[in-house]
């Protein structure tokens, strides 16, 4: 059996799920899951940037980002308790599968699920997808009531031609902005302004990669709502994961002064 057979066979691929975090109350909310994706244990495909390099040299992302949706709702929908799931899709699968939108509508009829609980995050790591295409296929997921995400913002290719052209409902900025934010001002100021840009779009930012107390403070005062990241919760498997009131620590307890 070649990798890709491997990776292909039923239950290879493991989902965990991630909450992304509301902080604009005193209690903070999981809002959502990102469903992501690792390859199967014991192969040298198991870590997810390794998996979707593998595949992509292979000409092979648009049949396991299909896998990775297949698995998300058989794996990850119970968890999330009716919350929505961000499902990462590349923008070249958009581009090259004509039958990628009735691949999808299947998989929401067989799980019962709606379009407004399937948020299409949209990630890219190559540059060589037809463009046009892509933005006729994002118009038609919209058009269906799916909300748009895109990954990675401020870095590759989530840049500001991608988010003018997507207009996507949500902007998640990249863990890169994160790093030493509470002492560096252009950081900062990278982040206020993509703030501004959702604001334009009337688009939500979520901030990836929020570890620790300073840095949770800091995107709050520069206006974000949004966070993900191991500050709140690593990416579990669905059986590990915890909704339940009080599970997530009231946010003035964590930032010592309080949200304002």
């Amino acid at each position: 059996m070649t990798l890709l057979e491997t990776i292909s066979a039923p239950g290879a691929l493991r989902v965990v799920l991630q909450p992304i975090v509301k902080i604009t109350e005193l209690q903070p909310e999981i809002v959502s899951f990102e469903c992501l994706t690792r390859g199967p244990m014991g192969t040298n495909v198991e870590r997810p940037d390794i998996l979707f390099e593998y595949v992509r040299r292979k000409g092979a992302t648009a049949h396991v980002d299909l896998l990775c949706l297949a698995g998300a709702f058989e794996q990850g929908l119970a968890a999330a308790e009716g919350r929505p799931l961000s499902l990462n899709v590349h923008a070249s699968t958009l581009a090259a599968r004509d039958d990628f939108d009735a691949r999808l509508v299947e998989l929401l009829e067989l799980h019962e699920v709606s379009p407004r609980r399937a948020t299409i995050e949209i990630v890219e790591h190559s540059p060589d997808f037809d463009g046009p295409r892509f933005l006729r296929a994002i118009e038609r997921l919209r058009t269906r009531g799916h909300r748009i995400a895109l990954d990675d913002v401020g870095t590759g290719h989530s840049n500001l031609k991608m988010i003018l052209d997507c207009r996507p409902d949500y902007l998640k900025i990249d863990r890169y902005f994160v790093q030493q934010i509470e002492t560096d001002t252009a950081r900062q100021a990278a982040i206020t302004s993509l703030v501004g840009v959702a604001a334009s779009l009337d688009a939500d930012v979520v901030v990836e990669g929020v570890e620790t107390p300073e840095q949770l403070v800091q995107v709050r005062r520069l206006g974000v709502g949004l966070v993900q990241g191991y500050y709140f919760a690593r990416p579990s498997i669905p059986t590990d994961i915890d909704t339940s009131p009080g599970s997530l620590p009231p946010l003035p307890a964590l930032l010592g002064t309080g949200i304002g």
